[in-house]
This record gives C-alpha cells, structure tokens and sequence, in this order.
C-alpha cells in the first residue's frame, strides 16, 4: 500500500534509504542491517520528548526536528498548564 502525496518524496525517502536523516536512533550508531526506523519508533520519540520535554536516546539533528520538538514540548506544557487550571477552578 502506498500513500498517494503531492510530490512522492515520502516514498522515494523510504526505498532509497536514510542518507540525511532528522533523528538518530540508537541502532544507526551499531548499524544494524535492514533496520530502518517505524512508526512505532517516531511515536516513542514523541512520547518521550511529551513526558521528559527533552531527547532521550534519539536525538534531532536538523533544524526541523529539533523545531517540531520544541513546538511539541510547548503543545504538552500548555496541555499540563490547563489541566491544572482546571482542576484549581474546580475545587476553588
């Protein structure tokens, strides 16, 4: 299955590989054969720079990762910020 985008550069990125990749994942330093990152290991990046607001084990390398994380870690701290505001009107 393939996913139908404006210029297909998603696709063409995947098949040929990582040459300049936005994140370095532990296994690109032990340069494991056929491994490539998933979705399941964006999201575990995503949760973790949510829950620590900081890089854990994979860490951005170009200016649009390091920016979309930012931007992530600004989204979870107004997250908590109005869950606590709630929760303060609610019992005030």
């Amino acid at each position: 299955m393939r996913v139908k985008t404006g210029s297909c550069r998603v696709i063409v990125r995947a098949e040929r590989g990582r040459h300049n990749p936005d994140f370095e994942f532990p296994q690109d330093a032990r340069r494991r054969a056929g491994w490539s990152p998933r979705l399941s290991d964006y999201l575990y990046v995503s949760l973790t720079n949510a829950v620590a607001v900081s890089p854990t084990d994979t860490m951005p390398l170009t200016r649009r990762a390091k920016g979309l994380m930012a931007v992530e870690s600004l989204i979870s701290y107004a997250v908590v910020i109005l869950v606590v505001a709630r929760a303060v009107n609610a019992l005030g």
